[in-house]
């Protein structure tokens, strides 16, 4: 139907390929479900307040991973988990000051407010 999409990937060994395709059906209509792909600092920097917004453990490993894509030359990795942003070895180009600023404010506010969830990020 028109609100349902398939998606494959293609996984690949030395001793194998395999095709996995998955049927995704939005439950609410696109323009309401396009939110959800879209990335929670990028939601952020354009506004969404994320203090008011109902927080997922899921959170936590989305906010790594789009640290990790968007600004991986501004990580510092320690311990086993643990990382840190260096906000001065960021390309202004890549962020804009004002975008950093809103990041810096979201992870503290995690931090502080879900610890268990934030520790890896100091």
């Amino acid at each position: 139907g028109p609100d349902t999409y398939r998606v494959t990937t293609r996984v690949a060994t030395r001793g194998m390929v395999r095709d996995v395709t998955l049927s995704l059906r939005f439950m609410e209509g696109v323009e309401q479900s396009r939110p959800i792909f879209s990335p929670l600092l990028d939601r952020f920097a354009a506004g969404m307040d994320w203090r008011e917004r109902a927080v997922k453990i899921s959170d936590s490993g989305r906010i790594r991973n789009e640290l990790m894509t968007l600004i991986s030359e501004a990580l510092d990795h320690y311990g086993e988990r643990g990382l840190s942003v260096d906000f001065d070895r960021i390309d202004e180009a890549v962020l804009s000051r004002e975008k950093q600023q809103v990041i810096r404010e979201v992870l503290a506010w995690y931090k502080a407010h879900h610890p268990t969830w934030f520790g890896w990020y100091s």
